[in-house]
């Protein structure tokens, strides 16, 4: 007898699955290779499965000491995965199990879609729709998002679900419970799950065939007798999952939680939902404020999200998201911006909700638009227009959030010679040894009993850096924390390059030895935006690099330096980032660059050329990019000195050189090199566009006012607006004696001030007019602030300066150089309700 063939989307099912699971393995192991997995959560997961194979059940290393898991959360599925590292002890094993989980959902989705989907044309019509439903699950982004964000138990789930429900259509109790089991050890809030099949099952109208049931209204399908098969099941399912929720929650998990973390609950409960503690009463006096973060953009953009990843077409057959509710309403209403993103795991578990609605509100519509409707075209024609906006959405927001190379985002990491010099460091740590080390290096060094994440060092036997990499602790205080350690003699260097160095207790040297700055130079400078700007005939700017993350619009320099002469002690890079109204916005007095406190720029050798790099921020959507060098500023990991020094014009170098494209400010000691606009998700260069009036206004001491920028009358400001931004150009004819003080003062139609600047001249930082060279423009920002309840009309702006030490002003002098009053008028604004 013949066997069976096998059909064509049969074979494209295990395709699609195949290469699932080798490309996001793949993906997986590329980003652990290039330190894109991190102690938290890679470690926290991987260390106590190790460990519970080693003896000690679920521990796992927290700040100095050894705790059980359990005490954060409770997932016994964990315990069998473990074994795999009995074939291979290596933590990438399990980011291919998790893999494998997820590519393994495909399956129950295809069954499910073949046995729900209307007929076209035989049985191969009814396996090509499915197909595209198990396209749709595999693109889902929050699924993949989950499968490249370390491990975690929560993606484990998505397959169990999926077999358990489509057991349960099919009246297969017995493997539907083998399933459900398994789902409710995958975490310990995650049976609340299972309680929502259970209540579907309870609910759901039987077919006259025994299968595949289907929500009808609760009042209308709620059975004349409850003791069917099918009910008993989804009630004692019920019963089941409360129980092991109870159970798990708040007798296993919570008595841990107090006595490791000292809440009065599981950790995130404490932590996430403020607004549901204090009881019935402290409920209700947060209902309002928790339904208003619905109106959140982000929580409705999520929201939107796992809708468009199945084309809308879950709205269809709502009743089926009931299945996921209570993992929906925890993701929605946390005070946890991670769990309403879809960039981590919390939203796998609600992947197979989605799709599984998105089947039967498929299947909805196609009975509608041939039944109900009576649409005039074939079948096949409305099944086809289902499946292309199906698929054509799918795509749509794959390309927008997804982690394949079909999204816009999509990187694969490049590992690097650093990458690889790891191997030669973890090499000379024992297995046994205990260990302090750094977010980055942890997941490839946590298969030990004992590894704590610096600074935290308590009993370590040896401390692995990686300064060049994220520290997720401020780079001065890992650089003081590595000098306390060598201080205290008790660790010593045993190795060092490239910006990695490994300490060993009662062992080594206190010097670092040159390779290890090897992470700060360059053999050769290509700058995406060449810009050259020589300090003192000592240190030349070759230009930089603007790295953008456009997802999350956080920017970082990257600045490439070359010495021309030994550099003085004390000696500081100061790269700032301004408005285009001259006010800072960001500079490395709060955040470091990494590399100059570790290889300071007085050990710079003539001929190196070195990179530094900027800690990643949020610039805002127009910034210019600015640069000084300070001397005298201080050590490298002190906060105050250098952003003092700054403010000082003497303890700036001098530019002595640069390129035409350079602007430079006060007496040539800090030049602006670029103007940025971010237009969407793009930041492209931009003209600096300052666009200045004439004022031509001439005050005593030959200061002439001779430019201006503000709104005017023609242009009317919101009354909402928090602030007036006036931007002044002096010209100076000689040198100015004094150290006057500018006011900008706005007065109401009566005459009143309403706000008022006065302060020395500033554009990013104060240049006092006592410093002024003659001929050389000056340019001044000022911010006033309105008040909130200003009421509409024309304002008028006034401008002159004074000596603060009398309040004297200055007098504004005619052509014939008479004095005619003591402020110069800029023109009105306009302030609108």
């Amino acid at each position: 007898m013949p066997s069976p063939r096998v059909s064509a989307p049969t074979i494209l099912l295990g395709l699609f699955m195949l290469a699932h699971v080798l490309f996001f393995s793949a993906y997986s192991l590329q980003r652990h290779a290039t330190f894109n997995t991190f102690a938290a959560d890679l470690s926290y997961i991987d260390q106590p499965m190790w460990n519970t194979l080693h003896g000690r059940f679920l521990e796992r290393t927290l700040g100095d000491q050894q705790v059980p898991r359990v005490a954060e959360h409770l997932e016994p599925i964990i315990i069998p995965i473990a074994l795999i590292f009995y074939v291979w002890d290596d933590v990438r094993a399990i980011l291919i199990v998790q893999t494998i989980f997820l590519a393994l959902g495909a399956l129950p989705v295809y069954w499910i879609a073949r046995e729900q989907v209307s007929p076209t044309k035989g049985q191969s019509s009814r396996e090509w729709v499915s197909l595209a439903f198990v396209a749709v699950y595999l693109m889902f982004p929050a699924l993949q998002a989950a499968n490249v964000a370390d491990f975690h138990a929560d993606p484990l789930i998505v397959a169990s679900l999926l077999f358990a429900f489509w057991y349960a259509t099919q009246r297969k109790y017995r493997a539907m419970w083998v399933w459900a089991i398994m789902a409710m050890l995958v975490k310990e809030n995650l049976p609340t799950l299972t309680f929502m099949l259970g209540l579907y099952l309870l609910f759901a109208r039987e077919t006259r065939d025994g299968t595949s049931p289907h929500l009808d209204s609760l009042i209308r399908a709620f059975p004349r007798s409850l003791l069917t098969e099918q009910r008993l099941h989804g009630l004692g399912l019920m019963v089941i999952s409360l129980a092991w929720f109870y159970v798990a929650t708040f007798l296993i998990v919570a008595p841990l939680a107090r006595q490791v973390y000292g809440t009065q609950g599981p950790i995130y409960l404490s932590s996430r939902y403020a607004g549901f503690s204090g009881g019935a009463v402290g409920l209700l006096a947060g209902l309002g404020d928790t339904l208003a973060l619905l109106r959140e953009p982000d929580r409705l953009r999520y929201l939107a999200g796992l809708f468009a990843s199945v084309g809308g077409l879950a709205l269809l057959a709502p009743e089926y998201l009931l299945l996921g509710l209570p993992v929906l309403i925890a993701n929605l209403f946390s005070n946890f911006p991670g769990q309403y993103s879809g960039e981590q795991h919390y939203s796998a578990p609600l992947a197979p909700v989605f799709v599984i609605a998105a089947i039967y509100g498929f299947q909805r519509l196609s009975f509608l638009s041939r039944e109900r409707f009576r649409v005039m075209p074939p079948r096949h024609f409305v099944t086809a227009l289902l499946i292309i906006w199906l698929l054509a959405c799918s795509l749509s927001y794959h390309y927008l959030r997804g982690w394949t190379p079909l999204a816009r985002d999509f990187d694969w990491p490049q590992r690097t010679p650093h990458h690889r010099l790891l191997a030669r460091f973890a090499n000379q740590i024992p297995p046994q040894a205990s260990l302090s080390t750094t977010p980055p290096l942890h997941p490839h060094l946590a298969h030990r009993e004992r590894i704590y994440g610096f600074p935290t060092v308590a009993d370590a036997d040896f401390v692995l850096l990686d300064v060049s990499g994220r520290t997720d602790t401020h780079p001065n205080d890992v650089r003081v924390a590595f000098e306390a350690l060598i201080e205290s003699q008790e660790f010593g260097i045993v190795d060092a390059a490239d910006g990695y160095v490994l300490l060993g207790k009662g062992q080594g040297t206190s010097s670092l030895p040159d390779t290890f700055y090897d992470f700060a130079r360059v053999e050769d400078a290509q700058p995406e935006y060449p810009a050259l700007v020589e300090f003192d005939g000592r240190l030349r700017l070759l230009g930089y690099d603007l790295v953008d993350n456009p997802k999350w619009q956080q920017t970082h320099l990257r600045l490439y330096w070359e010495v021309l002469a030994p550099l003085p002690e004390d000696l500081r890079l100061w790269p700032i980032v301004f408005s285009r109204d001259g006010v800072l916005t960001e500079d490395t007095s709060q955040r470091p660059m990494v590399a100059p406190l570790w290889y300071p720029p007085s050990r710079w050798q003539p001929g190196e050329i070195l990179v530094t790099e900027t800690l990643p921020w949020e610039l805002g959507p127009r910034f210019n990019v600015g640069l000084a060098v300070l001397r005298n500023a201080g050590t490298n990991h002190e906060h105050a000195g250098p952003a003092t020094a700054f403010t000082d014009p003497t303890q700036r170098l001098p530019v002595t050189a640069a390129d035409p494209s350079v602007i430079l400010f006060q007496g040539n000691t800090w030049a602006q090199v670029g103007a940025f606009a971010r237009d969407g998700r793009t930041l492209t260069p931009t003209a600096d566009d300052l666009y200045l009036l004439p004022a031509n206004v001439t005050f005593a001491e030959g200061i002439r006012l001779s430019q201006y920028q503000m709104p005017n009358s023609q242009s009317p400001m919101s009354g909402d607006q928090p602030q007036l931004s006036v931007v002044l150009q002096w010209q100076p004819t000689q040198p100015v004696n004094l150290d006057y003080t500018v006011f900008v003062h706005l007065l109401a139609p009566d005459g009143r001030t309403v706000s008022q600047s006065d302060a020395r001249p500033n554009w990013v930082t104060p240049w006092p007019t006592d410093r002024w060279l003659p001929d050389q423009p000056v340019l001044d920002g000022h911010q006033l602030a309105l008040p909130s309840d200003l009421p509409p009309g024309h304002y008028q702006v006034q401008v002159g300066l004074y000596y603060w030490e009398t309040l004297e002003r200055l007098p504004v002098l005619s052509e014939t150089m008479q004095p005619v009053s003591d402020y110069a008028v800029l023109g009105e604004i306009q302030i609108e309700p």
